[in-house]
């Protein structure tokens, strides 16, 4: 279970990332529609992406803040790792679309029409997108959450996505040729190679891969705690315990714990149990 602070910030890093992210689609898709820039209406799509994305990271953070239950004694942490996982199923959505409009434009081309004005607009986007990473920089800080993360990849990708946007926009006043389709259908494969690349880490999170037990086992031993019995529920680096324990936990063992990304959400001792 995450603390009051962590959970507060990782919805909050949600919320606005998606009304923001609102925003950039509106404009995008406004832009993208007058000037017949298919790679602009991309962009749009992305950012619309963005924002199942950043509802789906709110409602796994908080899913995953829950309280352990008599039902779900270790917690709800991994709805973080499912959620992870279905921001990147969304991207890898829109990086296939990309390739699949862009494709259909190479044979229909019509023509694109260029405007200063809006050029600039879409450059500011990008900026936006800069200023959002250190916006889930700085909330990644307080809460580690593999959704946040996500959300750091994503908003350097999409100033990447943004950048070429902009080049194939500005090549197609000097250009007949249908640049903006060719340039989609690069961004589309880059945006599906890098999903593909990021998806290896959540999927291991999901399957347990890494090996939980000796973590928890080489952080009691280190840190003096006698223990009975123990389960250990892993997501993202983050573990939660349900432990029996000989002897009360003090400050400094749980503190100690926690830096080490182990959690003791229920401890149970003296046929007595209390949840941390």
């Amino acid at each position: 279970m995450k603390k009051g602070n962590e959970l507060k910030v990782g919805i909050l890093s949600q919320v606005f990332g998606g009304i923001v992210n609102i925003a950039l689609c509106g404009v995008k898709f406004y832009i993208g529609t007058i000037t017949n820039c298919i790679s602009i209406l991309q962009d749009a799509y992305n950012n619309l992406g963005d924002v199942v994305g950043n509802a789906t990271g709110a409602l796994g953070i908080g899913l995953a803040g829950k309280k352990p239950t008599e039902k779900y004694p270790h917690g709800f942490g991994r709805f973080e790792d499912v959620a992870t996982l279905f921001m990147y199923i969304i991207y890898f959505l829109v990086g296939a679309l990309f390739i699949y409009k862009s494709v259909e434009r190479l044979f229909f081309h019509p023509p694109i029409f260029f405007l200063w004005w809006s050029f600039i607009v879409v450059a500011i986007t990008m900026l936006v997108k800069v200023g959002m990473f250190f916006g889930y920089w700085a909330a990644y800080k307080v809460n580690k959450s593999s959704v946040i993360k996500a959300d750091m990849i994503d908003s350097l990708q999409d100033v990447g996505i943004t950048a070429m946007t902009l080049l194939s926009y500005g090549l197609s006043m000097a250009s007949a040729a249908p640049v903006d389709a060719i340039i989609g259908i690069i961004i589309g494969v880059f945006i599906i190679v890098s999903i593909i690349k990021n998806l290896k880490g959540t999927m291991e999170s999901l399957m347990g891969s890494w090996d939980i037990d000796q973590k928890v086992e080489d952080a009691f031993e280190a840190n003096k705690i006698e223990y009975i019995d123990y389960k250990a529920f892993g997501y993202g680096r983050r573990i939660e315990c349900v432990v029996e324990l000989k002897n009360e936990l003090t400050e400094e063992q749980i503190k100690a714990l926690e830096d080490s990304k182990i959690f003791i959400i229920s401890a149970k001792f003296d046929k007595k149990e209390e949840t941390v």
